[in-house]
């Protein structure tokens, strides 16, 4: 999802560590389906406050609040076929080219490859799993 801007010749990084640009949060995210709810810094794809790293979707970030330093943490995206904003967790999205929701996966089913399909299988059945250990500890 990230592109090291920085690992290419020719780059300066001695431009960007004397700048550090102002943080204000821009609003909540929030994931259409599992409900995270958090505050995000920016949406797009060319950082404020991490010059080296481009993503490749429009992403909501917010700064990764265990590191010292701005590190840019990826909320989620919106799903490129119905538009819901959903966060990164596998149960709720998947990457592949552009960021989908796991409905729209489903709905869409012959149109992933045979990997991804099997990827969002394994979830399935982890979820699965999860849901009845749930339930026979109550």
């Amino acid at each position: 999802l990230l592109y090291d801007h920085a690992a290419t010749p020719g780059h300066d990084l001695s431009m960007m560590a004397s700048k550090k640009p102002l943080l204000t949060k821009k609003g909540l995210f929030t994931c259409n389906k599992c409900g995270l709810t958090t505050s995000f810094y920016y949406f797009g794809r060319n950082w404020p406050f991490s010059k080296s790293l481009i993503s490749l979707e429009d992403a909501y970030i917010a700064r990764d609040p265990f590191s010292s330093d701005p590190t840019p943490l990826i909320l989620g995206s919106h799903c490129v076929s119905c538009n819901a904003p959903v966060c990164v967790s596998p149960s709720c999205s998947v990457f592949y080219t552009k960021r989908f929701c796991v409905d729209c996966v489903q709905e869409n089913w012959e149109e992933f490859p045979t990997e991804i399909q099997q990827e969002v299988l394994k979830l399935k059945e982890k979820d699965q799993e999860v849901s009845v250990t749930h339930k026979g500890s109550h």
